[in-house]
């Protein structure tokens, strides 16, 4: 089996990306982090066929290989370069107000659309489909749109899918303290980052969300962590000139078993609903390995796996220039606007699916497809953006003697 070292070839830069390096940037980042996007996206459509896709692809999914990539991209674009080398925490505190700031945006945007008076009734909503309002978790807002926009500010009130920008916003604010952690040993940071993991899986400690039924962030922050930490010592190691998933046969053996078992044994948990047999320690055991709020055992190992076997199969690397995949590698370097588009799109769809208005599979298919399509054009738009801005001006011609 053929593999690549993944040194990047030049410096890193902050650009238009959740986390995001600059033009010397490893490119396998951006292939996963692209196809990452996309797959969110069905998945939050929530389609007839969007759980199947979710499921079908083992005990992880592309939440947890976005924020390791996430983890790698912050270590190349904002690590130290050197023993005693600084870190950026303007920018770095810069791009979580920014992500902040989108993620307001998007609250209040969900909050206009569902107080919007109806045109015909002036008493009634412009949106009164009870299992629209009951996907998009939109109650509080119409109970008490005071205490609701203050709990959108505090992030103490996250409806709907808009919970993954608060997640990275939090990582953002402590990512400071982890890299001055990692440049003195990484070894340490992740001894305590998997503490800090373990003690929120088996304690169940979370951040409040009045949006939500179960009162809790749907992504622990204190759990996810783990794989932002992760990611973020990949990323070291590849800013440091070492590769960080060196090939073993024996260990590319080992995740391509586990990658390719846990498809088939998730689909019969998943679908056969034998979680929700058990009761007490087992269904607490049962939530540890599996829990999605809380990365259990099991989704954190198969990432692992995934990501290991995607850095050591030639043909990835090789994917990464072929030119019909550079729209999803450009998703992968904006993800900020691509991510927030597809919200955006994804809520609309979300609501549509679930209100009485029959959608039929084709027209799920096109929407997807479009949504797709959609997300695929902003991001090269913002490559091309990003391409002529770094253009060097036309010189001047001189002008013709008289």
């Amino acid at each position: 089996m053929a593999r690549f070292p993944a040194r990047p070839e030049g410096g890193e830069r902050q650009a238009g990306g959740l986390m995001a390096a600059g033009p010397g940037r490893e490119t396998r980042i951006d292939l996963i982090r692209g196809l990452s996007l996309l797959l969110i996206f069905a998945a939050h459509c929530n389609f007839g066929f969007s759980l199947a896709i979710q499921q079908s692809r083992g005990f992880a999914d592309a939440s947890e290989l976005f924020v390791m990539m996430a983890g790698m991209s912050a270590a190349l674009a904002y690590g130290p370069r050197g023993e005693g080398g600084s870190v950026p925490t303007g920018r770095i505190l810069k791009r979580a107000f920014r992500l902040y700031a989108v993620h307001v945006l998007l609250v209040l945007a969900l909050a206009v659309v569902v107080l919007l008076p109806s045109p015909l009734h002036s008493a009634s909503f412009w949106i009164t489909d009870p299992g629209t309002l009951a996907v998009w978790q939109v109650e509080p807002i119409r109970q008490e749109p005071g205490a609701f926009l203050i709990d959108a500010l505090t992030l103490t009130a996250l409806p709907a899918d808009l919970d993954i920008l608060p997640l990275y916003v939090a990582l953002l604010a402590v990512l400071p303290l982890m890299l001055l952690l990692a440049g003195r040993s990484v070894k340490a940071l992740l001894f305590l980052s998997a503490g800090v993991w373990l003690l929120a899986g088996a304690t169940h400690a979370d951040f409040a969300n009045h949006a939500q039924p179960s009162g809790q962030w749907y992504f622990d922050p204190l759990s996810w962590q783990f794989v932002f930490v992760l990611g973020l010592s990949f990323g070291m190691a590849i800013k440091a000139g070492r590769d960080p998933f060196p090939y073993r046969p024996w260990l590319f053996r080992f995740a391509s078993a586990f990658a390719l078992l846990s498809i088939p044994a998730n689909l019969v948990l998943h679908f056969t609903d034998w979680g929700q047999l058990l009761d007490g320690q087992a269904h607490a055991l049962y939530a540890l390995f599996l829990s999605k709020s809380f990365c259990g055992v099991l989704r954190l190992l198969d990432a692992l796996a995934v990501v290991y076997l995607l850095w050591n199969i030639e043909l990835v690397r090789r994917a990464c220039h072929l030119p019909w995949l550079q729209p999803v590698l450009a998703a992968g370097r904006h993800s900020l606007p691509v991510f927030a588009t597809g919200l955006v799109l994804s809520t609309a769809i979300q609501g549509l699916i679930a209100s009485r208005i029959e959608v039929p599979l084709g027209l799920q298919i096109v929407l997807l497809l479009l949504g797709c399509g959609v997300q695929l054009g902003i991001a090269k738009a913002f490559d091309r953006r990003r391409t002529a801005k770094a253009a060097p001006a036309p010189r001047p011609r001189a002008s013709a003697a008289l």
